[in-house]
């Protein structure tokens, strides 16, 4: 019967052991998920961040491609005038206005899609 508890105190203590063991995994674990997390909550602010300077270069293009829409559709309004009263042929001035409007739908379709 001695022989017997003796058994039973040592499993005993082996399994405290053991348990202590599992928690102390858990823990490691949970510190290891932690920094995990952690790294990517920095990742996400710096995609965020370079998401954010592209949107905002992004709206300056499109600024700009708007006054250089506007400028040149003064001009070609001017430079039609002038082709009619000079007789001249100016074939390019249409093709650069489609091409700046063809940039401009594109970038506003980008930005309305980002909003």
């Amino acid at each position: 019967m001695n022989t017997l508890k003796t058994i039973y105190d040592k499993l005993g203590d082996k399994t405290e052991l053991a348990k202590h063991e599992v928690e102390l995994g858990l823990l490691d674990e949970a510190n290891i998920l932690n920094k995990e997390l952690i790294a990517l909550s920095l990742n996400t602010r710096t995609t965020l961040s370079e998401f954010l300077k592209f949107k905002t270069k992004l709206l300056d293009d499109k600024t700009k491609i708007n006054n250089l829409y506007k400028a040149l559709d003064i001009s070609e309004t001017r430079l039609i005038k002038a082709e009619s009263e000079l007789g001249i042929s100016i074939p390019n001035l249409r093709q650069y206005q489609i091409t700046l409007k063809d940039a401009n739908d594109i970038i506003k379709a980008i930005i309305s899609n980002t909003k």
